[in-house]
């Protein structure tokens, strides 16, 4: 069965076109309707340390914003070569958007702060990475 397809003409091309003497309405062909989005969903995720680098062992404080809102959407802290399915410490969201949380210190090295969704359903697909550096 043939598609319908819907127009919207603008004034100005019926103008341009001599139907009106006037500026009208404009139609273009338009798509099916897709549900408003959640802008919530839509915010960038953040997960950062408050500090690009920190002393061995000193308590590294990072801060988050823009996740879902999932009980079990995680954060942890490894070594920046680390593969995606390695964590380090790490903690729950419990549910909360946005927050800090301090980790316990860690040797001299590279490392990243990632944040993962929904675990287990989101698995250890990195959502959102950044780097620190403990010298």
């Amino acid at each position: 069965m043939p598609m319908q397809q819907r127009f919207r003409f603008s004034a100005l091309t019926l103008a341009a076109l001599g139907v009106l003497s006037a500026p009208a309405l404009v139609f273009y062909p338009v798509q099916a309707q897709t549900p408003p989005v959640d802008l919530a969903q839509r915010s960038p995720v953040v997960a950062a340390p408050a500090q690009a680098t920190y002393a061995p062992g000193d308590a590294i404080t990072v801060e988050f914003a823009g996740l879902p809102g999932n009980a079990q959407d995680w954060i942890t802290v490894v070594e920046a070569t680390a593969p995606d399915d390695t964590y380090g410490e790490w903690f729950y969201t419990d549910g909360q958007r946005s927050g800090s949380h301090s980790f316990s210190g860690l040797p001299a090295g590279i490392y990243e702060v990632r944040v993962y969704f929904n675990w287990p359903d989101g698995g250890y697909v990195v959502q959102e990475r950044d780097r620190l550096v403990i010298e």
